[in-house]
């Protein structure tokens, strides 16, 4: 008897949590070119890259990529060692559809490698991602200037 109300609880908890939708986590806000708010309250920070801060060239072609690239897409985000920085932002790689937006930031040319203290996983394929993005002198690394 205790068998069966075991494997009936167990059903039971397992169709439960099949149930179970996470939540869409979505960018409400677009804060500058490596920071959004999210529809959770988070202010999130892309970890391992830097855009560059209102005011200086590329800032406003970089906020606008990134909101573009996250407008009205659920995200997926992804913690590194870090949970924040100083700042108390949330430290995160950031994917939609498991395209990695840091990635894309520093291969636009809209975002350098920027390795925070030990959130370094991927700090080699951004390096590398960013000496490509200069090679191909694309977006900071153009010469132009805005």
């Amino acid at each position: 008897m205790r068998a069966r109300a075991f494997l009936l609880l167990t059903f039971v908890f397992l169709v439960g949590c099949s149930s179970y939708e996470e939540e869409c986590v979505k960018s409400v806000r677009i804060i500058d070119g490596d920071t959004i708010l999210t529809n959770n309250g988070a202010v999130v920070r892309l970890v391992g890259i830097d855009a560059p801060e209102k005011g200086m060239p590329y800032s406003k072609i970089a906020s606008d990529e990134l909101g573009r690239f996250l407008d009205n897409n659920c995200l997926t985000l992804e913690k590194d060692v870090s949970e924040t920085d100083k700042y108390g932002r949330t430290l995160r790689y950031i994917y939609v559809d498991n395209e990695s937006v840091n990635e894309h930031m520093i291969n636009e040319g809209l975002a350098v490698a920027f390795a925070y203290g030990n959130d370094t996983r991927y700090a080699e394929r951004f390096n590398a991602l960013q000496e490509n993005a200069k090679k191909n002198k694309l977006g900071m690394w153009s010469g132009k200037t805005f």
